[in-house]
């Protein structure tokens, strides 16, 4: 039979305050479990029946702790049933699989019993029914979700369940006041870090290259006192980072004259595709242009080529999830608002000093001269048989 939401609450409330037994008001207790006062009445009246709550006109509300005999049934279960929800776009990333075997690794050395399902796009969601629904007969003790997405907000509203959320910045303006943990890379440090570093190297303007697909760093930070000028160029990649976005290369080729350094903000097919046309069209890695590229785990052709990186590890992320979620289980207290980051500089021979300026002319213009095949500089080649069709 299922448990009712106000006993859960009733657990939660016991655990989260049995340190100081003062209980705050049904308001503050509504704002903090992102639930209604109504819940919170049914989960004090559930510890009144326990003999674990006064209640006092004036005073309000007091926990009645023992810690030998009052002990949650959550902190003393041994054997846990942690469930992972995935989009189907999701199940075909390569980052995504590799953040998915660092939760399956952290979930064997801790002996948790894993449930992975696959959401589908169009999956008929029903508002008022509970996550239960992507699990029939399996009793959840946490979750961890590949990303938040507001078709799962309804679900979410009032869960009490420990629940681990892998997302962006973003999310957190939606997670206010809900009961999730947030671990992700911070892409506004990396980027801090990248530009310092080539800042070092005299490089005074560099191109960052960012994906649409994820959220801008808002503000960018602030690079005037280290003499650099960075300007952002938005790109658009394939929510498949498998397949390269053959245009984006282009694009990139049209805008870094006057550039001596660049930053890829995302690994996958295009960052290659990226870096193998400048190369074709005639730049020199790194005497001319120094390459940076944040990359994931999978992105193999980056040590292959020996390109500099901030490397971003998918795996260590999902190992961070399982074991924050854990601890919450163990715990029998729910945590909320936690940002797990890490990252590792892996050095390359793609970033060298910066040329000087007079040097950046005479090799761009050089460039513009010696273009192979008939390709101009930063534009797409030119296709000699449709030419030749339409000048007939």
């Amino acid at each position: 039979m299922k448990e009712p939401m106000f006993t859960k609450l009733a657990d939660l409330i016991f655990h989260d305050y049995q340190a100081t037994p003062k209980l705050p008001g049904e308001r503050k207790l509504a704002e903090r479990y992102a639930c209604t006062r109504t819940t919170v009445r049914a989960a004090l009246k559930h510890l009144q029946e326990q003999n674990l709550l006064c209640s006092n006109p004036r005073r309000g509300h007091s926990l009645v702790v023992d810690c030998e005999q009052n002990i949650s049934p959550i902190a003393i279960k041994k054997q846990w049933n942690v469930v992972v929800l995935a989009s189907s776009r999701k199940m075909s990333d390569q980052n995504f699989l590799d953040f998915l075997a660092g939760v399956i690794h952290a979930a064997r050395q801790m002996a948790v019993n894993l449930v992975v399902r696959e959401i589908s796009a169009q999956t008929d969601l029903v508002g008022g029914s509970s996550l239960e629904q992507f699990h029939p007969g399996i009793q959840a003790d946490g979750y961890i979700l590949a990303a938040y997405t507001d078709q799962l907000a309804p679900q979410l509203a009032n869960l009490l369940t420990p629940c681990v959320v892998l997302g962006d910045s973003n999310d957190f303006d939606k997670l206010e006041r809900k009961r999730f943990v947030q671990v992700y890379q911070p892409a506004r440090e990396k980027i801090q870090f990248v530009v310092t570093m080539l800042a070092r190297l005299k490089h005074r303007k560099i191109l960052l290259l960012y994906p649409t697909l994820e959220p801008m760093i808002s503000p960018l930070p602030d690079f005037t006192d280290l003499g650099v000028k960075v300007n952002v160029l938005p790109i658009q990649v394939n929510e498949d980072s498998t397949i390269p976005n053959r245009e984006v290369a282009e694009q990139v080729l049209a805008e870094i004259k006057d550039h001596t350094a660049m930053m890829i903000c995302g690994g996958g097919a295009t960052s290659l595709d990226i870096y193998r046309r400048i190369v074709e069209v005639g730049y020199k890695i790194p005497e001319r242009l120094s390459i940076v590229i944040d990359s994931g785990r999978y992105d193999y052709f980056i040590r292959t080529f020996r390109i500099a990186s901030i490397y971003s590890s998918a795996w260590d992320e999902g190992s961070c999830c399982m074991t924050e979620l854990l601890a919450q289980l163990r715990s029998g207290s729910v945590n909320f608002m936690i940002r797990k980051s890490h990252y590792t500089y892996m050095d390359g021979t793609s970033i060298a000093e910066a040329i000087s300026e007079a040097e950046l002319k005479r090799f761009d213009s050089q460039l513009q001269i010696s273009s192979k095949n008939n390709r101009s500089f930063g534009k797409k080649p030119v296709n000699q048989k449709q030419q030749q069709q339409k000048q007939q």
